[in-house]
């Protein structure tokens, strides 16, 4: 999908242009960045042959909300909140805990370190 088409997505969603990042390719230093400003990363996928978005998130303390899918589960445990990918409502729960800063979504951060250090 390009660029210009999510982009009107998102506009047709009535969702503010300020709020989302088409970052496009980044050095390490600026992805770090990127994930550590992010409210969560959110990874969607039906089949994940590994999942090293959703670690990189973790290891920069970034909540990851990952699909219930494939190696996702195994690779991110306990440290992630695991939705089913074919309900769209049950991942805009997982989101909607994230953005409210839920007391089981805070303590994600805590146990990611914990996890990678």
């Amino acid at each position: 999908v390009e660029e210009g088409e999510l982009r009107n997505v998102w506009a047709s969603c009535g969702l503010p242009a300020d709020r989302i990042v088409f970052a496009g390719a980044v050095d390490d230093r600026t992805l770090v960045r990127l994930y550590k400003e992010a409210l969560a990363l959110v990874q969607p996928s039906f089949m994940e042959g590994f999942g090293l978005t959703a670690l990189e998130a973790i290891a920069c303390g970034t909540p990851a909300i990952a699909a219930r899918a494939g190696a996702l589960p195994e690779i991110v445990g306990d440290d992630a909140l695991l939705f089913d990918p074919a309900s769209p409502s049950d991942l805009a729960a997982k989101i909607e805990a994230v953005a409210v800063g839920k007391p089981n979504t805070r303590k994600l951060k805590e146990l990611a370190r914990d996890r990678i250090d």
